[in-house]
């Protein structure tokens, strides 16, 4: 299994390690080792993930840190789409399509658009 990362994905780990490395460089530096760790995890078992709230992604909770990382399966290849903070921007329910999540949440690519202050989630 091949690990790719979208643009947004690569933006959203940036961010996280720029606003947590305000604080402690070291901590960002943990945190983002952590997330890709658990990533890496993924190739071995491409279902470690709960299924998404938007059908065809799954989302993997990064086990001592407060973010979720969205993916989707594409072939042979895990398609990390974002990562986000725990409990944000939740999509009220089970979305039968990335359109109709994006309809509702509004997004414009592959995961809804969510907001959070002073670390921004986009698509």
């Amino acid at each position: 299994m091949k690990l790719s990362y979208t643009r947004r994905a690569k933006t959203d780990l940036s961010e996280i390690f720029d606003y947590v490395a305000q604080d402690n460089t070291h901590a960002a530096a943990r945190i983002i080792t952590k997330i890709r760790n658990s990533l890496a995890g993924l190739t071995a078992n491409h279902s470690l993930g709960r299924p998404g709230r938007v059908d065809g992604t799954r989302e993997l909770v990064i086990m001592h840190t407060p973010y979720i990382v969205a993916y989707r399966m594409r072939g042979n290849e895990i398609q990390v789409l974002a990562v986000m903070p725990h409990g944000f921007g939740r999509i009220p329910y089970k979305a039968s399509s990335l359109d109709e999540a994006c309809k509702i949440k509004g997004c414009d690519s592959d995961y809804p658009v969510f907001r959070y202050a002073p670390y921004k989630l986009r698509v």
